[in-house]
């Protein structure tokens, strides 16, 4: 019983020290956040399956306390924990209870979401931050920005004189200003699709790591065999009507949600439309000169792609596309290794 109590006091340490680990280079090098991000939710999910949850929790707890009392930021290191924390006991209780690879993938993926919504949403009715508007520094920069490239337009020829006619000028004016109106939007929505990222990698990598200590999980769906539930099109309809009413009832911070909606969705339909594109260029088998020139114009076009692919997801939510092939059978996704 000793050796047994002695061998969980071993994994509990290692565990807690990694996440101890990972915070501090987060919090000294910013730069190393995305690892940071990873390895602190597959950590407390490795934890929760091979320990117990009430130990995942009481690392968090841990670390907590030792990371506030170090870097005497309790606000910013709670924020950092929230942020990671549920979502490494999420993956943990899910891979615990042999859900299906690919509900699970989705329930994560779901779930982070909920971070950036909760603090944009907190910023909002604590602060009184708009978060559809640039906050003042933000506005500050931007206007630099844009006033030193107006600058190198103007006395682009070293000689002073303006080398663009005032009507580029006015286009300018309308450009720099429409951007700015979108901005806000862009940067909700680009940090929502971060996080989804970021918790679609930490299933990945959990998933691997238990496959290597021969813990039974349930097989993997090919990326060309992904595929979403019809209702998924709700999201798009319901950004569509977030945009409208806002438009119609001069309500910007719901127009601007729906906008954030459509950004997400349309992220996730790409997905998806992207997995199509790989199931037809695996069975049409085409050499690897094609698909080298292929990938060459798919990233030269890459936004006139993005948008052709979330529209392609979006039929083959609806309708199924690769079920018109011979080859569309879909792999069992609930058998365990």
């Amino acid at each position: 019983m000793s050796l047994i109590n002695g061998q969980i006091i071993r994994e509990f340490i290692i565990y807690t020290l990694l996440i101890f680990l990972s915070a501090i280079l987060w919090l000294m090098f910013p730069i190393f956040s995305l690892i940071a991000m990873v390895v602190i939710p597959v950590s407390i999910a490795l934890m929760l399956l091979k320990l117990d949850i009430k130990l995942a929790l009481a690392s968090l707890l841990i670390n907590l306390a030792a990371l506030s009392l170090i870097t005497g930021q309790p606000l910013f290191v709670l924020y950092l924990l929230l942020q990671t924390g549920p979502v490494g006991i999420l993956m943990g209780l899910i891979f615990k209870r042999k859900y299906a690879w690919g509900k699970g993938l989705v329930i994560v993926v779901m779930f982070a979401v909920l971070g950036p919504a909760g603090m944009y949403m907190t910023d909002y009715f604590v602060t009184g931050s708009n978060p559809f508007l640039l906050d003042n520094s933000s506005l500050v920069t931007y206007r630099q920005g844009v006033q030193e490239l107006r600058e190198s337009f103007n006395l682009g020829s070293g000689t002073g004189k303006v080398l663009s006619p005032s009507g580029s000028n006015n286009e300018l004016d309308n450009l720099t200003r429409q951007f700015e109106a979108a901005l806000p939007v862009l940067a909700m929505a680009s940090g929502i699709i971060w996080f989804m990222s970021i918790a679609a990698i930490c299933y990945f990598a959990v998933w691997r790591l238990l496959i290597r200590l021969k813990y039974p999980v349930a097989l993997a769906i090919p990326f060309s065999f992904w595929h979403l539930p019809w209702y998924f099109v709700w999201g798009v309809i319901l950004g569509l009507a977030m945009l409208l009413l806002g438009a119609e009832y001069d309500f910007m911070e719901l127009s601007s949600l729906g906008k954030v909606f459509l950004w997400v969705m349309g992220y996730v339909f790409a997905v998806i439309g992207t997995s199509v594109f790989a199931f037809f260029v695996k069975i049409l088998n085409f050499s690897w000169i094609i698909k080298l020139v292929g990938l060459f114009f798919m990233l030269l076009f890459l936004p006139h792609v993005v948008a052709v692919m979330s529209f392609v997801g979006i039929v083959d939510t609806l309708g199924n596309i690769r079920r018109l092939t011979r080859e569309s059978r879909k792999p069992e996704e609930d058998e365990v290794k």
